[in-house]
């Protein structure tokens, strides 16, 4: 691991993979760390360099506290880059890493190879803006233990929480060690997310990777597929809102399919 500060931030990350190979950045979900995308390094480390970053507030990462914007999300990515001389880099971010992505999209998008956005969505109804409501009222009262088991339900379809008694104790601890002041900035970002309009402006080819079972997830970004000029959708089966972790082979293999 190594860290960047940045303001009142400090920024973790970690290198894996090849010098020499196309770089590949992974960010990932709200109440996650880069820990998530263990598997995925292991499977690409022959082909590319794998930057993770942890998010402000989650995994090794502290923050100053406050509310985030996604802009400034994706100028700490931008940061990392330039301190490690990169120049241009593929990067897939899932649910907050993909709405991070976005943003890369809209604001760095010469910074950009090719663009993977999972299971994440452009912008804030009525009905998520209250959901979001619903979890900073637990998290405030209770802590992020109070939201680990609802969290566990919506990343995970029921048989695979059922199977994998050992890894969802696992990713319960990554939910509960995320630090609350983290998972409220970022909250604030996505509840001002108003991306649809600009969908369109994203240059770099796109691919959009979904669970079949992630809820409304893939008809919004059916949608945003149609607004994305030079775009890709791919749904996995049988996985709901971390397809990398519960579908392993069917993510590596659209994803690698993509970037190749």
């Amino acid at each position: 691991m190594a860290s960047l500060k940045k303001g009142g931030e400090t920024l973790a990350y970690w290198i894996d993979g090849k010098p020499g190979r196309p770089w590949l950045t992974l960010s990932h979900s709200i109440a996650g760390s880069s820990a998530m995308w263990d598997g995925l390094v292991r499977d690409l480390a022959d082909e590319y360099q794998i930057l993770r970053t942890d998010t402000r507030g989650h995994g090794a990462s502290l923050t100053s506290g406050g509310s985030f914007s996604f802009a400034e999300l994706a100028s700490d990515v931008v940061a990392i880059w330039d301190e490690l001389g990169i120049e241009k880099s593929h990067f897939a971010g899932l649910s907050l890493g993909g709405m991070i992505g976005q943003q890369l999209g809209f604001d760095h998008g010469d910074r950009l190879d090719r663009l993977v956005l999972c299971d994440c969505r452009p912008d804030a109804g009525e009905a998520f803006l209250a959901m979001w409501d619903g979890r900073i009222d637990a998290v405030k009262a209770g802590g992020m233990a109070s939201i680990v088991d609802s969290t566990l339900e919506r990343w995970f379809t029921q048989g695979f929480r059922t199977g994998e008694p050992e890894l969802m104790a696992e990713i319960a601890g990554i939910i509960a060690a995320t630090r609350v002041e983290g998972y409220l900035g970022c909250v604030a970002a996505v509840q001002g997310l108003t991306n649809s309009p600009r969908l369109g402006s994203i240059t770099a080819p796109t691919l959009l990777l979904v669970g079949d079972e992630d809820g409304e997830h893939p008809e919004l970004m059916r949608a945003m597929a149609n607004l994305i000029p030079d775009s890709t959708y791919v749904e996995i089966p049988d996985a709901a809102h971390v397809p990398n972790i519960e579908q392993p082979a069917a993510f590596r293999a659209a994803l690698l399919d993509f970037l190749r």
